[in-house]
């Protein structure tokens, strides 16, 4: 499940027009930027906007690849009680590389547990379809 946690952050527009990072609101990035914001305010509602009908959360471990949520309603099911979870969990996308139909993404998630800081990073590539995150493939979480 951490790695379905790591995974849940990313931010974006679906207009055309441009953003504050100065990309193309329409862009692969910009929906993952979307995401992430979404997932900051902690509004699976909003969470949803972003995710595909069909979405599949996929974490990959060595050679294993493991189904983490299929189904956006799968997805935003799962949120809830992860925002209840860790009700100050925040994620902050470190780094984008590339911006077609794959944007891969550095990504951090932070919150604190018993009063102590805690953070977790990871690798990502999202796929956007249409607008919508369709399929995400999430690493082991660093460190």
């Amino acid at each position: 499940m951490w790695a379905l946690l790591l995974t849940l952050l990313l931010v974006g527009c679906a207009s055309t027009s441009s953003n504050s990072s100065g990309r193309s609101a329409g862009s692969a990035a910009a929906v993952v930027q979307g995401y992430e914001a979404a997932f900051n305010a902690h509004s699976p509602e909003q969470v949803g906007r972003w995710l595909h009908e069909e979405l599949s959360w996929l974490a990959i471990d060595g050679d294993q690849v493991r189904v983490e949520a299929r189904g956006r309603a799968a997805m935003l099911q799962w949120l809830q009680g992860y925002f209840a979870q860790l009700p100050d969990v925040r994620a902050q996308i470190e780094t984008f590389h590339g911006d077609g139909r794959y944007v891969a993404v550095h990504e951090c998630l932070s919150w604190r547990h018993e009063g102590q800081a805690r953070q977790q990073c990871a690798h990502g590539t999202y796929e956007i379809d249409n607008g919508l995150i369709r399929r995400v493939w999430y690493w082991p979480v660093e460190g």
